[in-house]
Order: structure tokens, then sequence, then C-alpha cells
């Protein structure tokens, strides 16, 4: 491994770092993998415009920049301040640069290409300049990295975060990227996919930002130790992945208008779907003829709704089969007056609930995700308890109940969800992690071990998906046609929005890699918004629900 820290400069438009890559570059500089020994910063000819005469250039685009305005003004708190590159990096070299310029298109002269190699850089940080053509390309080893904050699979141009709200995408992106002489079209080294913030141009372009910083300096550690940076999501892209749409700029007054309208229709539509009610989680169930070898029913309409109490909901539904052939479903329940959750568990038979749930696990902290299996005839439960910083085993000898902390898989990691896999001899354990801007839903992370128990190190890999809308795991792993699938949240536009199965085609101690086989919405009934858990066990199949009740039935 290098232990010099890689070499870079930064391509400015001005002697200014924005905020998210400041707090990028402050990862970076903490963890030693990068220092900045120079800046470019871009430096124009004045061209003397009159008041009246930019009021005329940007009469096209007035109606978009009063709504940004507007919209801004809106905001609950502003940007943080972008900081002096001087204060950031106190020795790094300015280089001046006027570049010389084409339509859209900026090339470095030979002066400040000299003045750049003789810092001998490995990499280049672009953050201002257009699109940049000539020996600028190769003036590093590594390249120049550039984000480009949009799914750029989606949208190519800008402005940040403004296209998504006004179009109505339920998702919104950024990608980090070696620049080459395509728009927003190099190579890619990481994606990251969030949920769009619907209703506000400046809360999303915020959103978008805030995932900068961990995108950007995971992917220059990646490099640091020697590998393509390529990670994430960005790892299952084609090796040749083409674009046909327009690409963006600022929205003219047209398209403004037309998009504002659209705006309040969605709004609209919103208030009369949601109006006067509210939403609570409950449990659907199907019983099967024969075993369902863990592959759960696929005709989700026949699955039949198990009643929550008022005030309550009960989600995360695991079956099992007992030693005795009974099946006893596993559960969390919340009560909303309390907001946090606790495991239950209720005897199952062929005609739904064969007793009463008895409580079964409560800890100081939120419960959920009650994974229950067994390992050489013995119980154990992996739950999810992220609120107490640690990802711990339980074990019984009293099943149903009697459970007790066991073995502490990781320390001081707040993983979401938790499911251990074994394969092909190895034990893997999938759950996702929050970081600042990254969201409980928006990134899987993987973890590999000798041992169920442990001790479990990070995959290579990691985080091994880094789109929200099949990040989240939504169940147990189970096989079908002879393949691995794993079940996943649909985490756009809601959380909880429906399941995509995922089929796994490579998992090893280095590798990872999934595409997706299907996805599944809650369309098999009225007033469904969501489910987020597929489970099977026996002759049992589970899943969870997420539907519109009348005010003070569900969550106030």
């Amino acid at each position: 491994m290098n232990h010099a820290p890689l070499r870079a400069a930064l391509l400015l438009d001005d002697p200014a770092v924005p905020w998210w890559l400041a707090d990028g570059l402050a990862r970076c500089f903490e963890a030693g993998s990068l220092s900045v020994v120079g800046a470019c910063v871009r430096q124009d000819e004045a061209v003397a415009e009159g008041h009246w005469a930019r009021r005329w250039r940007a009469r096209a685009t007035l109606a978009g920049r009063l709504l940004l305005r507007l919209d801004a003004r809106r905001a609950t708190a502003p940007e943080p301040a972008d900081t002096p590159v001087r204060e950031l990096a106190p020795g790094c070299e300015l280089i001046e640069v006027a570049p010389i310029t084409g339509r859209f298109t900026d090339e470095f002269p030979p002066d400040a290409l000299d003045r750049l190699r003789a810092l001998q850089v490995d990499v280049l940080l672009r953050v201002g300049f257009r699109i940049l053509k000539g020996e600028i390309l190769t003036a590093a080893p590594k390249g120049i990295l550039s984000f480009h904050h949009g799914d750029n699979r989606v949208n190519r141009g800008g402005p940040t975060g403004v296209w998504e709200v006004l179009l109505g995408q339920e998702t919104s992106g950024l990608t980090l990227q070696v620049m080459t002489a395509e728009l927003d079209g190099g190579h890619v080294l990481a994606r990251s996919v969030g949920r769009t913030v619907a209703f506000s141009f400046a809360g999303n372009r915020r959103a978008i930002f805030a995932r900068s910083p961990a995108v950007f300096s995971r992917t220059v550690e990646r490099i640091w130790r020697g590998d393509s940076g390529v990670h994430g999501s960005a790892a299952a892209d084609p090796a040749w992945q083409g674009f046909d749409d327009a690409i963006l700029r600022f929205p003219t007054n047209a398209q403004v208008i037309a998009g504002v309208v659209q705006m309040v229709r969605r709004r609209i539509k919103a208030a009369r779907t949601f109006g006067g009610r509210t939403h609570q989680w409950a449990i659907a169930w199907c019983q099967q003829a024969g075993d369902t070898e863990g592959v759960p029913d696929p005709s989700l309409r026949r699955y039949r709704v198990w009643e929550p109490p008022a005030g309550r909901f009960r989600a995360d539904p695991f079956p099992v089969v007992g030693e005795d052939g009974t099946h006893w479903l596993f559960f969390e329940e919340l009560e909303y007056r309390v907001g946090k959750g606790y495991l239950r568990a209720v005897p199952w038979g062929a005609k739904g609930p064969a007793g009463e749930p008895i409580d079964i696990l409560e800890e100081p902290h939120h419960l959920s995700y009650p994974n229950v299996f067994q390992l050489d005839r013995e119980w154990f439960m992996l739950p999810e308890g992220a609120a107490s910083g640690h990802v711990d085993m339980y074990h019984t000898d009293a099943f149903p109940g009697g459970w007790r902390r066991a073995h502490r898989l990781l320390e001081n990691v707040p993983l979401i969800d938790p499911t251990l896999l074994e394969h092909d001899g190895h034990w893997y354990l999938f759950g996702n992690l929050t970081d600042a801007g990254i969201g409980p839903d928006d990134e899987l992370h993987l973890y590999v071990a000798d041992s169920p128990f442990g001790p479990f190190h990070p995959h290579p890999a990691s985080p091994i998906v880094t789109d929200v809308r099949s990040a989240r795991m939504a169940g147990r792993f189970f096989r079908a046609g002879g393949a691995l699938h794993r079940p996943a949240q649909i985490g756009a536009p809601r959380y909880g929005a429906g399941v995509t199965i995922q089929q796994v085609e490579m998992l090893t101690p280095d590798l990872y890699r999934e595409r997706q086989a299907q996805r599944l919405h809650p369309r098999w009934a009225p007033d469904l918004i969501g489910f987020h858990t597929l489970n099977a066990a026996g002759r049992l199949s589970t899943l969870d629900i997420r539907r519109l009740v009348p005010k003070g039935v569900g969550q106030p």
C-alpha cells in the first residue's frame, strides 16, 4: 500500500472551495489519503456589460431565477459558506489560468500546464471550468476527478437538483467520474442515488451536495490503496452505456411554467390521497399447500391482512418452524404514543394466529427486524438494534422466548436491518449504514467472516449498493431456480414503497455483483402505499403492508 498521500491540485473558478468538497477533503486529510499541493484558478478577461444588457440576456430564464430565489427563502437554513483555498490548504501553489475557450470548452495554455506538471500531482479535482479538452485531460496519472451532481444515466447538464423536482422524478443522484471530453460522460467511479426532495429545489440541491463528502472521500481512499476506485452501484454499470436525451440547461420561462403546473397537480393529488388519513403498518400472510423451502408465495393478492390494534403497528414479519412443527411468526410491534419498537411472537395455524402474541424481547433502545434462525439445531436471533450502536446476536434455550445477548458481531457499528448469510463456506453480514448526507435506506454495506459469530471485517467491495431503490434489506435471502435472491426495499418516492428482488450473480470474500430480477409494488389492493419485508418458512409466507387509515387508527 502507498502510505504517501496522493498529491492533488484543484481546478476552480475562484479561489474558494465549495462546502461539500471542503468536507470531503477534510476527511481525506484526516485519513492521510490526499494532500492538496496546488490550485488552478480560472482568470477570464473582464467584459463590461451594462445592467440592462444583463437583464435582456437573462430574460428567457427570468421565471426560473425568481422561482429559485423564492424557494431559497423557504429553506430552513442556508448552505454552508465556501472555504478559501488558502485556508483549506495553506501551502498549496495558486496558478492563475486564462483558458483558451471554445463555445462550450476550456483548454489550458502551455504555461499553465508546465506549472501544473511541475507540481507532480497524482490527481486533479475539478470543481470549476467548463468541458475540458486538450492535454489537461492527461496531465495527472490518475486523471481528473469530477462530480456531476445528478444521475448521469438520467440527467446531464444542470442546474443541480432543479430538473428532478420540476419533472417529478422520484430519485436524484450524483456521479463521480474520471473526466473525459464528453459532458458528464466520463469513466464512472461512484454513483449515489437518493430520494428527491419533492417540492423544494433548494432542499433537493442541498441533499445532493450533502452526499458528496462520503462518496468523494471513500473513492479517493480506494485510489490511494491502489485499486480502480470503482465501487457501489457503479460497479454494475455496463461496459458501454449510451445516453439519448438532451443536455439540460437552466430552464426557460416556458419550461418553468409547465413544470410548476405539474408540481401543483402533484400537490393536489397528494392532498386528495393523504388528506384526512394517516398510515399504519400491518402484517399479511399466505398459507401454501406444501413447504415453501424459504421461497415466498409470488402472488401477493393471495396474502390476507392480520389486523393490528388501533394506535399500534406491526411490521417486519419473520416466520420460522419450531422443533415440533409449529409455525411461529416473529415481528416488531410499536405503540405510537411510546415510539419505541419491541419484539413479539405468535403461533400460526392454517387459519391465522393460533394463540395470543407474546413479548419476547424489549431493550432500552428501539428493536425491529427479528431475524430468527437455527444453527446446529440451536436458536439464534439477529434483530436490528442500530440505536444501541452495535450488532448483537441473541440466543435462547427456551424457544420462542428466553432470548439473551450471546455474541457481539460488530462493535460501534449501528448496522440497520442486519442480515446473515452463509455462502460457499463463508459468512456474510449485510446491512445499511448512515453517514452525513447518507440516509438509512441509501447504502448497503457488507462484512465477511469465517464464522457466523465473527470476527467480521468490511468486505473490499463495500458499500455494495448505493441506490435508494435497492439498497436496504427486505428480509432473508432465498434460493429459487438455483439462484440466490436478495429481497430489497424500494425506497423511492417514499420509505418502504415496495420490494425489488435482486439476483446475486457473484459473492466471494472479494467480489459482489447482483442484478434486478423483479420489482414488486403494492398494487393488489386499494389504499396500499408500501410494503418492505418479504419472508417465508414452512408453509407460511409473510409480508408487511403500509396502508392509509383514518386518523386515530394509525400513526398520529
